[in-house]
């Protein structure tokens, strides 16, 4: 496996305000993503390094470590009325499902967020609609 220094692929964005620190990146193409344990995602693909004519891409693997997950729930309507649940019921019946699988010092968070769907689904809203997200 070849060795790079990190200034063949470590690019840095010089800040232009006073205290701002640099900005310091690299330019991945990512092909594939893979979940490890808890919050470990490997991301591997193609990495450019190099300067002018002796750039090149070459394979990399990414590890990101502590990632956080989201899930986002959308209340159901209810017949009566064509209204969504209120907030307040789904956390109800979301902490009953998930008590048992979070204990100890492990807990979960909701809060209440707008968001756009956009992707295949034609059930799911496309306008704003209000989602309880769960980390």
């Amino acid at each position: 496996a070849a060795s790079f220094e990190e200034s063949d692929w470590l690019q840095i964005e010089k800040s232009n305000e006073e205290g701002t620190p640099d900005a310091r990146f690299a330019q991945v193409y990512w092909l594939d993503a893979s979940v490890e344990g808890k919050g470990t995602i490997y991301l591997t693909g193609k990495a450019l390094i190099g300067q002018g004519a002796s750039q090149r891409h070459v394979s990399c693997c990414v590890q990101v470590r502590g990632a956080e997950r989201s899930f986002f729930v959308l209340p159901r309507i209810q017949q009566s009325t064509g209204e969504p649940y209120p907030m307040g019921e789904v956390y109800a019946e979301l902490k009953k499902l998930l008590d048992p699988l979070v204990s100890g010092t492990r807990a979960f968070k909701c809060k209440q967020v707008t968001r756009k769907y956009a992707f295949e689904d034609d059930t799911i809203p496309r306008e704003e609609t209000k989602y309880l997200k769960v980390k």
